[in-house]
């Protein structure tokens, strides 16, 4: 059996996401799951592939760069998407603007069944809201991000959010302008004049559906989100958000083929379609 290791640099990492996937690497390989630097270059010479939680974070980098070095096949993980807090992805290539969804041929993961399936939800999410929501649909949303997070750090030329609400004012003149902070960081600074801000702990999907005729937004989830509903969005970050943007049913049916529930007790489909390891 390979000798395979997961670093993932906290274990909340671990118990939300990825309970299921160690057991079930655990069954089909020697499996260890690292969480400290010093523990993973003690037995760093020994792995035939190495899973990394994102690549960017703290440490996480090192792990990324020692497989670089040695040529060591890597995987990398992270959270989904519809809804983050319930799927994680597998990726081959990075996350963000380094995702292999920014370079491949999106066409070659899904079939136009797929894709027809999220063009008629996004149809019909559309003729749901102009039926119900014509009046209250006024305004342009502006989800904001944590300016630690990679997306902004590695894949952004905004690297505040008090810099990017300002040119979204200054691009959109005489527009009403609604600022979501992220609920990790509420307390984000930029100049409050001329917008409404929202709550940071409201339901961005639900602001979304109910005020929103445009979302601009760097590269956060909240973009694809907006997608779905059949929302117009403008994206300012580099990632499959912005490298899409003519696509955005292909790479949407992409995205949910390609994230993994958290309860999926057998994940060898996602791991030979999405993963280059070897078992």
């Amino acid at each position: 059996m390979k000798n395979i290791c997961l670093y993932a640099a906290h274990q909340t990492h671990v118990t939300r996401w990825l309970e299921n996937f160690v057991d079930y690497m655990k069954k089909v390989s020697n499996f260890t799951v690292i969480l400290s630097y010093k523990e993973f270059t003690e037995q760093r010479t020994r792995f035939d592939h190495i899973f990394i939680w994102n690549g960017w974070c703290p440490m996480s980098e090192n792990v990324r760069r020692y497989c670089e070095y040695t040529g060591i096949p890597r995987t990398f993980i992270e959270v989904g998407w519809f809804p983050q807090s319930r799927y994680y992805h597998l990726d081959s290539d990075g996350i963000g603007g380094e995702s292999s969804l920014m370079f491949a041929r999106l066409s070659e993961y899904v079939t136009d069944d797929q894709v027809c399936i999220i063009e008629n939800q996004i149809s019909e999410n559309i003729i749901r809201r102009s039926d119900s929501m014509t009046d209250s649909i006024d305004s342009i949303v502006v989800p904001l991000q944590c300016e630690n997070d990679v997306n902004i750090t590695k894949f952004s030329i905004y690297r505040t959010m008090y810099d990017f609400v300002e040119y979204v004012k200054l691009s959109h003149p005489g527009q009403q302008i609604i600022v979501k902070p992220h609920p990790l960081h509420p307390d984000a600074k930029f100049d409050p004049t001329g917008v409404e801000v929202a709550d940071a702990k409201a339901d961005l999907k639900l602001l979304m559906w109910e005020r929103a005729k445009l979302v601009v937004g760097i590269n956060s989830t909240a973009l694809y989100e907006a997608a779905l509903l059949g929302i117009p969005y403008e994206s300012y970050g580099e990632g499959p958000a912005n490298r899409w943007k003519k696509y955005r049913p292909l790479l949407l049916a992409v995205m949910y083929d390609k994230q993994i529930p958290i309860e999926a007790e057998d994940i060898s489909y996602w791991l030979n379609k999405y993963s280059e390891v070897e078992l």
